[in-house]
């Protein structure tokens, strides 16, 4: 079963692509400190915390595509995310045809 994607690549000389998502947060690191005895010690942090969204795929051949996003990856998103990427094999009549393979996030199997 799982060479039928790879022998179908090969029959049509399409190019084979992984994709994956991920998350970036930027949070203040609390750590320990220290203040004199009966006293509170006040740590200065950012109020304000940062995240930031990211979908990528790698093909065999090494070619890299990837995108930014604000919040959580939608279908729609999703959808507009992986048109975006197969714009490029569309426009160049000289690139194969693609295949993605999807890794599903933890959430999606659950």
């Amino acid at each position: 079963m799982r060479r039928i994607p790879r022998l179908h690549a090969t029959r049509t000389k399409a190019e084979i692509s992984f994709w994956a998502e991920s998350g970036f947060r930027a949070d203040a690191a609390h750590g320990k400190t220290w203040g004199a005895r009966a006293h509170t010690p006040v740590v200065q942090v950012p109020g304000q915390r940062q995240s930031l969204s990211a979908a990528s795929a790698i093909s065999s051949k090494g070619a890299f595509w990837f995108a930014t996003y604000a919040g959580a990856l939608t279908g729609p998103l999703f959808v507009d995310l992986l048109r975006r990427m197969m714009r490029r094999h569309r426009e160049d009549p000289l690139l194969p045809p693609c295949i993605e393979f999807f890794k599903p996030h933890l959430s999606h199997l659950l």
